[in-house]
């Protein structure tokens, strides 16, 4: 994750660069409490926030697009905070 977390500047590199590859929405999935899940949409940049995603938290991304697995691997730099 994120030398900072999941925060304002890294996801709204994330929305921009999921609509850019062409792979919106593009989920974000974080453990929640109670063993539940919090997900996040690459269309909504508060859902995202919401998900305070800490440096250390574990991240899922999913899209069911044809071209996912190119696209979520730069979308998987993002999150990470690793040049592009």
């Amino acid at each position: 994750m994120h030398s900072r977390g999941f925060h304002a500047r890294p996801v709204t590199e994330f929305v921009q660069a999921a609509r850019k590859l062409g792979v919106d929405p593009t989920y974000v999935i974080v453990p929640g409490n109670d063993d539940g899940r919090r997900y996040g949409s690459s269309r909504s940049i508060m859902s995202l926030l919401f998900l305070a995603a800490g440096q250390h938290t574990p991240v899922t991304l999913v899209s069911d697009h044809h071209t996912a697995p190119e696209a979520l691997a730069t979308l998987y730099r993002i999150v990470m905070g690793q040049p592009q």
